[in-house]
């Protein structure tokens, strides 16, 4: 087997990739390969070309960043035949790891590189994979609004940022879209919609009661016509992992697909594993049954994990 660790160069940084290369180098018997990224979305390049070069042989790539860094790896590949996948947290949130309850055992490269394979779930869309949360509405508004307000961090890093949640919260308004959840159709105007494999967005933001990513069974939370100051009352609860205090304009359950189609004729603007895309007027997303050969420590077990 082929070790192949691909740092991401804003979430990892040069002294991850100096500690790391030096830390390999004294592991006898390993065949490895570091390479860090020059650019956003270059993951998905190196891990291409790996599988051409290796092509006879098994691959297990470590995703050394976060949520994003990982997803644009799995975007890689067209499929997952020989190879094998590592998340070495150094992201800001790795929000797909709380789904083992604690990250701590994952950010031991040793524990890593000597860690189980399990199948899991991951999300497959009309635009690529995911493995932890789609989304639009706040958190999709927020973070295109950073995108606008970046110009700002001449007076401080938390000047965009409380910007942007002003616009991505009170001022963004629901927007009006047909939802087909396990072909059932639910229009309407909604403020938020998200389909997850895992649990948590945006680092604090407890979309689910509870989770199993071995299942094959994804998990939904939609909230119609939250606007204004609503919102943050509205958002406190979630975080405080209180969806059965809020009110009869939330739903959230369980489901195999869901759809989402633009009634507006403006184009869908997702986050999707904490980047934004924009899939046109109609996104479709489908949970894959244990189709991700994932390594784990070998002290982590994977249950159901239920958070409410």
């Amino acid at each position: 087997m082929v070790h192949i660790f691909i740092i991401n160069h804003f979430a990892g940084g040069k002294e991850l990739a100096k500690n790391l290369r030096s830390h390999l180098a004294e592991k006898k018997g390993l065949r490895y390969f570091v390479f860090n990224t020059v650019r956003a979305g270059f993951e998905t390049e190196i891990v291409r070309k790996a599988r051409k070069f290796f092509e006879d042989e098994k691959l297990r790539f470590y995703c050394c960043g976060g949520s994003g860094t990982l997803r644009n790896m799995l975007n890689g590949l067209d499929n997952f035949k020989r190879v094998e996948f590592a998340f070495y947290p150094c992201g800001m949130t790795n929000d797909f790891l709380k789904c083992f309850g604690d990250d701590e055992a994952f950010r031991d490269i040793d524990k890593l590189i000597e860690g189980k394979t399990v199948e899991i779930d991951y999300i497959k869309t009309n635009f690529g994979v995911a493995l932890n949360t789609l989304s639009v509405g706040f958190d999709s508004n927020v973070e295109d609004a950073m995108r606008n307000f970046r110009i700002y961090n001449i007076f401080g890093k938390q000047i965009p940022y409380i910007l942007s949640v002003l616009y991505g919260i009170v001022l963004a308004k629901p927007k009006q879209v047909e939802l087909i959840i396990d072909g059932e159709i639910r229009p309407n105007k909604y403020s938020e919609i998200v389909f997850a494999n895992g649990c948590v967005l945006g680092g604090n933001l407890y979309v689910s009661a509870h989770t199993n990513i071995m299942d094959g069974m994804a998990s939904y939370f939609t909230a119609s016509d939250v606007k204004g100051l609503e919102a943050f009352p509205f958002l406190i609860k979630i975080m405080q992992k209180k969806l059965t205090k809020l009110n009869h304009k939330v739903k959230y359950g369980e489901c195999k697909s869901i759809e989402i189609r633009s009634l507006d004729g403006k184009p869908l603007l997702l986050n999707y594993d904490g980047e934004l895309v924009e899939c046109g007027t109609k996104c479709k997303a489908e949970i894959v049954y244990k189709g991700l050969p994932f390594v784990i420590p070998q002290t982590v077990n994977i249950k159901k994990l239920t958070l409410y």
